[in-house]
């Protein structure tokens, strides 16, 4: 039987690449090396070559695997604030309908203070990048020009 080196040595580096994708995802979900040096049958040093090599990838995989976790259990900033600013309208509504001489408006009272304070802690301040607001205000001058100042 003859074997065709390039052809061999493709199929195991084509074998060395999947096993390090799912090196990859089995990280990201948080396995640890021992587990997945027995999934993958290499070894430990190896999954930790892997790691220093491919530092980037892990880095990403565990960033994209953490943001669907996030968007799963709706803890992305942009719907704790939806979630935050409704309860804030429905203590608002509720606020309105009480008389304050009432016990329980401080504790509503109190409520909508955190419920505030909560806002503002996630809703921060859009930030764009210095290119985007240049072209961003070179695309508004022209209208602010054209007004006359009172």
């Amino acid at each position: 039987m003859k074997f065709d080196f390039p052809t061999v040595f493709l199929a195991k580096s084509m074998k060395s690449m999947d096993d390090k994708e799912q090196f990859i995802l089995l990280r990201a979900q948080g396995r640890s090396y021992e587990s997945i040096a027995e999934e993958l049958g290499v070894s430990r040093q190896t999954l930790q070559n892997w790691s220093q090599d491919l530092k980037k990838d892990l880095k990403n995989a565990k960033a994209f695997r953490l943001d669907a976790l996030r968007a799963k259990y709706k803890m992305l900033e942009s719907q704790k604030v939806e979630s935050f600013g409704i309860m804030l309208a429905k203590i608002k509504e509720e606020l309105s309908k009480r008389d304050l001489s009432e016990v329980p408006t401080h504790k509503l009272l109190d409520m909508f203070l955190k419920y505030h304070a909560a806002i503002n802690e996630h809703a921060s301040a859009p930030s764009f990048f210095e290119e985007a607001i240049g072209l961003e205000y070179q695309m508004l001058l022209p209208k602010f020009e054209t007004r006359s100042m009172p």
